[in-house]
């Protein structure tokens, strides 16, 4: 049988395998990999919505509400649901993840070999396991943008509004992928009122109520980002290199994601909207690089999986095409080894996985999440209404509870005022910093003769078990650790 018209029989044993492969990569992940800052701040959203307190970070706070999440769809979902904690986020991808491999499979279901490719590539390329473990919106982002190409694809235009429509609420990387549809040759031109409706009556929905509710439909984070001063260049190359090549291991996968992805769109294939989306957000990041995070790498990540996936479908097939000629009759008996032999890829993929993983999630609860909520309530915290100025607030503020508050000024009106972080801990005079132990933070406080009089060092939460309280600052990394220094106001 041609691979234009494959055998239903063939099509299932595809899908069931590439389930298969994303449960299992999912499953070997969770609960190893950390759950981003963002998405805890996300979950504090969620659960405040679901406990009767409205979407707000800080129930009754006067600079309440302030919309400091980027996802307010993923957290109205999962307070829809009951899934407002670490692993209700877990699930809630894993379900999106399996939705987007069984739609990858349907949109490629005439190239069987690509449709296998392209769905294990989602389902195994760390680039996309990791924001699923995350706790990002990227996976339900994902799934809903290949919704509405399937929709499209049947000629079903209003469904796949609607699907876009509600993915806007997630990210609007997701708007991006209408021109690619409108100009899809496989779309029908008297259809496109019937996409476009939808996603403009959801959206001004969206965007009126996020206007009525918080005073603006622009995050915070979004402000924040554009007023950081964070240079140019540095933010570029840090999307750029997370979205296309977060290690040099990735580089082979960049190149035949790039000749696939090219291919995609050549074969005017029903994912070539999700191709030009992609190239769209790259235009979209030369102009907005400081205020885009990293979930909005999902799409480009994506693109390349399911381009690497198609460019390793053509020697596959060509592989199959010979060994039909030279075995004949004998080909099916080749069948029950080359399941065995993708079983054995999808194995040894998992476990490399696994052991990748740079920053294990149970370390991080026992040295460092743990302690920090031991103390939290063991100096009562969140009774007394004590205010703690953190980095990770989203993740510290999950754990320890109570007024904590980020030093971007992300969920406090106020912060947003002050143009630098040592101008916010000025203003604010919290009764506690949580600081990075890194150089550029430790630098900054102790740079200022004021604060560093002000505040002293009282406990340190260390991936690594450090205890030095006045660290030197050569000792120091540079980067984002796991590693936080906690000091107190004196009186």
């Amino acid at each position: 049988m041609s691979p234009a018209s494959p055998s239903p029989a063939l099509m299932r044993g595809i899908l069931a395998l590439v389930l298969v492969a994303v449960f299992l990569a999912r499953l070997a992940t969770a609960g190893v990999a950390p759950l981003a800052d963002e998405a805890f701040l996300t979950l504090r959203y969620a659960a405040n919505l679901e406990g009767g307190h409205g979407l707000v970070v800080h129930p009754g706070a006067p600079w309440q509400p302030v919309l400091g999440i980027t996802s307010p769809g993923q957290a109205v979902l999962l307070a829809g649901l009951g899934l407002a904690g670490a692993r209700g986020v877990l699930i809630l991808a894993l379900v999106a993840d399996l939705v987007s491999a069984a739609l990858v499979v349907s949109l490629l279901r005439r190239r069987p070999a690509a449709a296998l490719g392209a769905g294990l590539a989602l389902a195994l390329l760390p680039g996309l396991v990791w924001p699923s473990m995350a706790g990002h919106s990227g996976p339900l982002l994902l799934a809903l943008v290949l919704g509405a190409l399937v929709s499209a694809r049947d000629g079903r235009f209003a469904r796949a509004g609607v699907a876009l429509g509600l993915a806007l609420t997630l990210r609007p990387e997701a708007a991006l992928v209408v021109p690619g549809l409108l100009a899809n040759p496989r779309g029908r031109r008297d259809r496109w009122l019937a996409l476009l409706v939808p996603i403009a009556l959801l959206a001004a929905l969206y965007l009126g109520t996020l206007r009525g509710v918080y005073g603006s439909p622009v995050p915070a984070p979004v402000v924040a980002g554009l007023r950081s001063g964070e240079p140019y260049a540095r933010a570029l190359g840090a999307l750029l290199a997370g979205a296309l090549a977060p290690h040099p291991v990735h580089l082979p996968v960049t190149v035949l994601g790039i000749w696939g992805a090219l291919a995609l769109v050549r074969e005017r294939s029903p994912l070539a909207p999700l191709v030009w989306g992609a190239i769209l957000v790259l235009v979209v990041w030369l102009c907005l690089a400081p205020a885009v995070s990293e979930a909005g790498q999902v799409l480009p990540r994506a693109v390349l999986a399911l381009g690497a996936g198609r460019a390793l479908a053509l020697p596959v097939e060509q592989a199959v095409e010979w060994a039909r000629r030279a075995l004949g009759a004998r080909l099916p008996a080749l069948a029950p080894l080359s399941a065995v032999a993708l079983a054995a890829l999808v194995g040894a993929s998992v476990l490399g996985l696994r052991r990748g993983v740079e920053q294990d999630g149970r370390e991080l609860w026992d040295r460092v999440w743990a302690p920090m909520a031991a103390w939290a309530e063991e100096a009562h915290l969140e009774e007394r209404g004590a205010t703690l100025l953190a980095s990770d607030a989203g993740t510290v503020g999950w754990f320890v509870g109570g007024h904590v508050l980020d030093r971007e000024g992300l969920t406090w009106r106020p912060g947003l005022r002050y143009g630098s972080f040592l101008e916010r801990i000025l203003h604010l005079a919290p009764e506690y910093l949580l600081l990075q132990a890194r150089r550029a933070e430790l630098g900054t406080l102790r740079s200022v003769d004021d604060l560093s009089r002000a505040y002293y060092p009282i406990r340190r939460f260390s991936l690594k078990g450090e205890t030095e309280l006045e660290p030197e600052l050569a000792d120091l990394a540079e980067g984002e650790v796991a590693d936080y220094l906690l000091f107190r106001r004196r009186q």
